[in-house]
């Protein structure tokens, strides 16, 4: 079988400070009459939802509760109210969540509205096995809401970089590559021998290992693109990733 073309990631210029970050989406939604800006905010809301409905369960409340908080809590962050006070002076974007579902949760708002918890508003999808089936395979017992936001956080932020590099190979037509080497992305302990994928994939042992140094540069360049998105300077990025990194490891 002749030796397939190994993956040839597009190649990109060191990483630079995005034009577009969660912060210029937060302030930009601030202010009502900026274009997109509600759409871009509703849609930053749906990607990280589970890391807040994962710490408003752990704090106690039951399924259907914190269900309910949760989009009550994003409802909130998206009116002018909700947003007040957010700037990137103030931490990191994740910081900044967590710290809103906190004044969210003892706010006189919560009281005054909790007549409109339920009522049939929906504003995020509950996809997948949902909320609940998901948080039942934390290891609660052994994490504080703190910790379990944290972790939910960077297996969400991680989980949008591996979906980028999903559809950078799907576009080259090697969407099978992903599918073989994913696991060999970050920890490749359990990953099967580099032999046994060579002949899975029909290559050779060299050209497979060299394809996954690409993968992995890939990876990483994408993965400080995407935490770009979330910290207030180029200087927070490495010092987020070692955070993230180190929350993972436990």
């Amino acid at each position: 079988m002749a030796d397939p073309e190994p993956f040839e990631p597009q190649r990109a210029a060191p990483v630079e400070w995005p034009t577009h970050t969660h912060w210029s989406v937060v302030l930009a939604a601030a202010h009502p009459a900026a274009p997109g800006a509600r759409a871009a905010l509703e849609e930053l809301c749906r990607a990280y939802w589970y890391p807040v409905y994962a710490y408003i369960r752990c704090r106690g409340h039951a399924p259907p509760d914190a269900e309910d908080l949760t989009q009550a809590f994003f409802l909130h962050l998206l009116t002018t109210e909700g947003l007040i006070g957010a700037t990137p002076e103030r931490g990191r974007f994740r910081g900044f969540l967590r710290t809103s579902v906190d004044h969210f949760m003892v706010s006189a708002w919560r009281r005054e509205n909790a007549s409109r918890r339920g009522g049939g508003v929906t504003f995020l999808s509950w996809e997948g096995d949902g909320a609940e089936d998901r948080y039942q395979t934390e290891e609660v017992d052994q994490l504080t809401p703190e910790l379990l936001f944290e972790r939910s956080w960077a297996d969400t932020l991680l989980a949008r970089v591996l979906g980028r590099l999903q559809e950078d190979l799907a576009c080259q037509g090697k969407a099978h590559l992903f599918e073989a080497l994913k696991d060999r992305l970050v920890d490749d302990v359990d990953a099967p021998p580099y032999a046994e994928l060579a002949r899975r994939l029909g290559t050779t042992e060299p050209t497979l290992k060299m394809t996954v140094v690409r993968l992995r540069g890939r990876y990483r360049e994408v993965l400080q693109r995407e935490i770009a998105h979330t910290v207030a300077s180029p200087d927070e990025i490495d010092d987020e990733l070692r955070h993230l990194l180190s929350v993972l490891r436990g």
